[in-house]
């Protein structure tokens, strides 16, 4: 794995189009965009992963009532394998802990690189979601994760 030394901000309103072009590559249904603009203006955590000035993933989290849940994480598939998921990660913990009990998260069944991922970080499955992701041919289900923090 190269590692690729990311420097993590959060995000601002003024990032919304870089987020999209992550956001809409790396995933087959991606957000919409008035659902990120949302994020970004303030109603979730949202950190980028920039080298340089290009932003090359990010994390979208909440926090209430004793719960954290990540909402969406990316990296654009040009740079996986570079360590930015695990440095994105790291924060997302760092984080947490401070804020809640337990972390989130939901994650399709068929995404075994990501689930490998949560898993290193120590993410147990607590449930699943019934026909929750669309798919081009119906829909798939979602794995409920948590990671107990206290």
């Amino acid at each position: 794995m190269n590692s690729t030394p990311a420097t993590l901000k959060l995000l601002i309103p003024a990032d919304l189009d870089a987020v999209m072009d992550i956001e809409t590559i790396a995933h087959s249904h991606p957000w919409k965009r008035q659902n990120m603009d949302d994020s970004l203006a303030g109603h979730h955590r949202c950190v980028g992963a920039f080298v340089g000035e290009e932003l090359r993933g990010f994390y979208v989290a909440s926090a209430a009532g004793g719960d954290a849940e990540l909402l969406d994480i990316a990296v654009h598939p040009m740079h996986r394998g570079q360590g930015l998921a695990v440095q994105l990660m790291d924060d997302l913990m760092g984080w947490a802990e401070k804020k809640a009990e337990t972390l989130f998260l939901e994650v399709r069944v068929s995404n075994s690189r990501a689930i490998a991922l949560y898993q290193a970080y120590e993410f147990i499955e607590v449930g699943e979601r019934p026909n929750y992701y669309p798919t081009v041919n119906g829909k798939e289900h979602a794995l409920i994760m948590a990671r107990y923090l206290r």
